[in-house]
C-alpha cells in the first residue's frame, strides 16, 4: 500500500483517497483459532502538509474461525480505523522513504490492536450449559438450574 508522495506533488495535489485490497503476509490476530479470510480492504485518505504526509482511514476484513461461546465455526466482518504521520525527518515512526510512504505497518498496527478479542457465531448464542455440556443453540439441557 505505497503511496506515491512526489507523485502526488507533481500533479498539484495536497489531499488524495485511495483503496487498496492486501492479503496479510503474516498472522495479525491474538484470537486463538482464528484467522483473517481473504483480502483486507483499506480506505485511506491522506493529506501533505510540508514535509508530513497524514493519512487516516478504516481496514475491513473477515475473522473467521470459532464462536467463543458455543466453539461452532463463526465469522464476522470488522472495521478498524487507523491514522498515521509519515514524514522525511529521520527517526519517524512512519517514515517517507525515496518519496513513498508506505501504509502497511500502519494498517497492520491497526489490526492488530483494533481486532476483537472473541467472536460469535451469532448475536445471540447461548453456548454451552456449564453443568452439563450441552450446546444450548442445538438442543435443551435437562439441568435444574
Amino acid at each position: 500500500m505505497i503511496i506515491d508522495v512526489n507523485k502526488l506533488k507533481q500533479q498539484g495535489k495536497t489531499e488524495e483517497s485511495f483503496t487498496f485490497e492486501f492479503v496479510p503476509a503474516r498472522q495479525l490476530l491474538d484470537l486463538p483459532e482464528a484467522s483473517i479470510e481473504g483480502c483486507v480492504r483499506v480506505n485511506a485518505y491522506v493529506r501533505l502538509s510540508g514535509k508530513d504526509l497524514y493519512s487516516e482511514g478504516e481496514a475491513v476484513f473477515t475473522v473467521k474461525g470459532e464462536c467463543s461461546r458455543c466453539l461452532e465455526a463463526a465469522a464476522v466482518e470488522v472495521t478498524v480505523p487507523f491514522e498515521a504521520q509519515f514524514s522525511l525527518l529521520s527517526g519517524a515512526d512512519y517514515p517517507i522513504k525515496a518519496g513513498l510512504a508506505d501504509l502497511t505497518p500502519a494498517v497492520e498496527e491497526a489490526i492488530i490492536t483494533g481486532s476483537p478479542m472473541v467472536i460469535y457465531c451469532k448475536d445471540d448464542c447461548k453456548g454451552f450449559c456449564p453443568n452439563c455440556g450441552v450446546n444450548l443453540n442445538k438442543s435443551k439441557c435437562n439441568c435444574k438450574n
